[in-house]
């Protein structure tokens, strides 16, 4: 099993590859919702099995896991689900797909 540490913009991140983090039940509820809208396309998060599930607009279901704080991947690893906000709070969700980022 492999350990990859990053630092980015002075924020350490740790994961463990193959393992999800764990994120407590109530933090994970706090990323459920819609976000975007408007003149953006929106897309809706809902909390799985441990895990999210956002729903994208014409886009097959994407079911990620934690592998740091508010960071989030699917299984293949291919896809990064990025949440962020003032003073801890969620505000907005990026989607990083090979490069292609989507915010939201």
């Amino acid at each position: 099993m492999a350990h990859l540490s990053i630092t980015v913009h002075s924020r350490n991140y740790s994961a463990t590859c193959g393992h999800g983090k764990d994120v407590r039940p109530r933090r994970l509820a706090a990323y459920a919702g819609r976000y975007g809208g408007g003149d953006k396309p929106e897309a809706t998060v809902t909390v799985r099995e441990g895990g999210l599930v956002v729903a994208l607009p014409g886009q097959p279901e994407l079911v990620v896991r934690a592998f740091a704080e508010d960071q989030f991947e699917n299984a293949a690893g291919d896809v990064a689900v990025a949440f962020g906000g003032r003073a801890g709070t969620i505000e907005g969700m990026s989607v990083n797909r090979a490069g292609d980022v989507t915010r939201f």
